[in-house]
């Protein structure tokens, strides 16, 4: 198998009119680029990475699998967008009238957006990572 040096080598000797100019530029793609060696993908199937990847994630958070677990995510991920938007579109202009407006939908947004990640990656886990515990 050539490597790309070589045949732009090759190339560059042909366009020169035969005349070896070879160590011009000379690169060992191998040497550049070795994750896209032939033999560094062997082994590699997507098969592998996703057995890999389910077998680090916890099988059922809550009596809840992934993929409820991700649709309950969305959904409180949604519902703490519509809590800052009303927190910024209504209570934000009655500031100066009515500060709980703004308060209570902030304060709603903020817990909504911390109880997506918390149902993501257990509750437990997520607390520790934000150092509370």
């Amino acid at each position: 198998m050539s490597s790309f040096g070589s045949w732009y080598d090759e190339q560059k000797a042909a366009e020169n009119g035969g005349a070896s100019n070879s160590n011009w530029f000379s690169i060992d793609t191998d040497e550049v680029l070795p994750l896209f060696n032939a033999e560094n993908l062997q082994g590699f199937s997507f098969e592998n990475m996703k057995q890999t990847m389910e077998g680090q994630m916890p099988k059922k958070i809550l009596g809840m699998g992934y993929q409820q677990r991700f649709k309950v995510f969305c959904a409180l991920l949604f519902l703490s967008g519509l809590f800052f938007a009303l927190a910024f579109f209504v209570g934000v202009p009655m500031l100066a009238l009515k500060p709980q407006k703004f308060a209570l939908s902030f304060t709603c947004g903020s817990i909504t957006f911390m109880g997506s990640f918390g149902i993501m990656k257990g509750p437990y886990e997520h607390l520790i990572s934000m150092d509370t515990l």
